[in-house]
């Protein structure tokens, strides 16, 4: 068998539609996030037909335990670009030819994993918690305001300047270099290379902290680099650590 021949069997397989409760179920090349297929519904029959995603997208996002408040409102921006309709719940088109169901179903089963994909992501960042507000939150109990200062320059063996969030000034002139961290790689890059700088001065007045999230979702592997670089905190034992550190300074 040849390699054409090979991919269109391949593809057909995906694609086999069955006939179910007076409508016709059709599985598609798109996926949703938990990398399901995107199923939609052909309703109608003779000249006009109706397609559907019958309320997948809402069913994958609510299966990921997340709310859904304002289910019409949320579908609305991947409808409306390609002329479908929402009830706030199913994706679905007007009635049209059936010359046109091709063309539907293609864009039906795309609307509804693009609402999927994007409901997710938006409700994500939204949840995650805002590390640098509850990280000052801890330092503002622990410090004086003259203490507490923010984006303060300071350079590394290779004399570039660096600004991190926030520097303590703990007295003798000892430092406490304190960055959050997100797991995102431009975040992460920027706090590795600034921090193994400063910690190649082998200054030993200055100490470094990152605090990350433990409930984010982190590759073992960034964390490694982040250890190597700096002295890596979970925001839940920032008090504990902080404490240590000043007695013992």
């Amino acid at each position: 068998m040849n390699q054409t021949r090979y991919i269109q069997d391949s593809i057909a397989s995906f694609t086999q539609c069955v006939w179910e409760n007076d409508r016709v179920v059709v599985p598609t090349l798109n996926l949703y996030p938990s990398n399901s297929t995107v199923t939609v519904y052909v309703t109608g029959g003779g000249r006009e037909v109706v397609v559907t995603d019958d309320g997948g997208a809402i069913d994958e996002i609510l299966a990921h335990g997340l709310p859904v408040e304002d289910g019409k409102n949320l579908l609305r921006t991947y409808c409306k670009t390609n002329g479908l309709n929402n009830d706030g719940r199913k994706i679905f088109t007007a009635p049209i030819p059936i010359a046109a169901v091709t063309s539907a179903i293609a864009l039906v089963a795309n609307a509804s994993s693009l609402a999927a994909f994007g409901a997710l992501s938006k409700i994500k960042i939204k949840q995650r918690r805002d590390l640098g507000e509850a990280l000052q939150l801890v330092l503002q109990q622990r410090f004086t305001k003259n203490q507490i200062r923010h984006e303060v320059p300071i350079p590394g063996e290779s004399t570039k300047q660096y600004k991190f969030d926030t520097v303590i000034e703990l007295g003798s002139d000892q430092k406490l270099i304190l960055d959050t961290v997100v797991p995102e790689s431009t975040a992460v890059n920027a706090r590795i290379v600034s921090h193994m700088d400063v910690a190649h001065r082998k200054d030993i007045k200055i100490h470094q902290r990152i605090v990350y999230d433990q409930s984010d979702e982190w590759r073992s592997s960034d964390l490694k680099l982040l250890e190597m670089a700096s002295t890596l905190v979970p925001f839940e034992m920032v008090t504990t650590n902080l404490d240590r550190l000043i007695r013992n300074r």
